[in-house]
């Protein structure tokens, strides 16, 4: 009686925890990030790992999302795409994993692959647009300096002064070459795989199959115990009153 009851219940409680178990298959994609100013990752003069995170996180936000598009070229939402997505970092190195869960390990790889595009993507034009703010901010101290120049050297009054502007017009121009030149990489994909992953419908008749024999086990021991009753309602012997003494 009680080992068919446990039994039922370890059943029960066995499939509940089964169905937690998920059956979408699983790519990921190992993505080498390199530092970039506009990032939060953009030295390694800081603490990498904290910064290594901080960028991970842009893997969730709608200016990556929302420019990944599924296999066949259409839109895909941005909320759909983060529920199946996790991203963990590599310590002590510099890689970020992006993981998708997906109808098939080709797709699920496939659509990870295009997220971590993404990621580059916007780290590159984050890095773009950081270089042209400060590139203005250079090209406006360079007119400045050049307009001063010709002031000092028209007054022939203080040669030295013409002798600093003449260095610093020098740097100036040094530094505007070097953020209007070639922008560093913001990275690569350096692999993109769908690791096996374990049956999920063996898995949960598993924990099916565990939880009857267990609850079963359970059932048989409860069952076997003496049933003796509420302490209040044992009787406790009677004990004979010696006879009366015959004076």
């Amino acid at each position: 009686m009680w080992g068919t009851v446990f039994a039922l219940v370890g059943l029960t409680l066995g499939f509940m925890a089964g169905l937690q178990l998920s059956a979408r298959p699983t790519g990921q994609v190992v993505v080498l990030v390199r530092p970039l100013p506009g990032n939060a990752f953009s030295a390694r003069a800081g603490d990498t790992l904290v910064d290594l995170k901080t960028e991970s996180q842009l893997v969730f936000s709608d200016t990556v999302l929302g420019r990944v598009d599924g296999a066949d070229g259409a839109a895909v939402d941005p909320a759909l795409l983060r529920r199946r997505l996790s991203v963990r970092v590599v310590d002590n190195a510099e890689v970020v994993i992006i993981s998708y869960r997906g109808d098939t390990s080709l797709a699920a790889t496939g659509m990870a692959q295009r997220v971590a595009e993404g990621l580059l993507e916007v780290r590159g034009e984050r890095a773009a647009a950081e270089s042209e703010d400060r590139a203005d901010v250079i090209e406006s101290a360079l007119t400045k300096s050049e307009q001063d120049l010709v002031t000092v050297s028209e007054s022939g009054k203080d040669p030295e002064a013409v002798a600093v502007l003449g260095q610093r017009i020098v740097a100036l121009r040094s530094d505007l070459r070097g953020v209007v030149g070639v922008q560093p990489s913001p990275g690569s994909i350096l692999a993109a795989s769908a690791p096996r992953q374990p049956d999920a419908l063996r898995l949960r008749a598993g924990l099916a199959v565990s939880g009857v024999v267990v609850a079963g086990l359970l059932g048989l021991w409860f069952g076997r115990r003496p049933r003796r009753g509420p302490r209040w309602l044992r009787r406790r012997p009677v004990r004979a009153r010696p006879a009366a003494q015959a004076w």
